[in-house]
């Protein structure tokens, strides 16, 4: 079950949870379509800006375990002296399976 007390403190009414629930499944889907099209084209910069707002959306979910992954590949793309684009790939593939782990509990949520 997707926890979501944080929104209950953010917001006034169970009707914006479950409005921003349902921009969440959206958002989510296409930032991590956008994450991926960065890394193939190595446009880290980017890559890391995108990896930060996915880190944050997941956290309003006390979703820790998906946010650490996105926290770590924003972490590496802001140090592109060091990149290992096999990593990275590796990395949003293990992003992209928890998080169809929550967006099956986000769907579940939503009423």
């Amino acid at each position: 079950m997707i926890d979501t007390s944080v929104l209950h403190k953010i917001f006034e009414s169970e009707e914006m949870i479950q409005k921003f629930l349902i921009s969440f499944r959206l958002e989510i889907q296409k930032s991590l379509q956008q994450l991926e099209e960065c890394v193939t084209s190595k446009d880290y910069e980017q890559a890391g800006i995108v990896a930060h707002s996915i880190k944050s959306l997941l956290k309003y979910l006390n979703e820790f375990v998906s946010a650490e992954i996105a926290s770590d590949i924003e972490f590496i793309c802001e140090n592109p002296g060091n990149i290992n684009h096999d990593l990275i790939k590796k990395m949003i593939k293990n992003l992209q399976t928890e998080m169809e782990n929550v967006l099956i509990k986000v769907n579940k949520k939503i009423i």
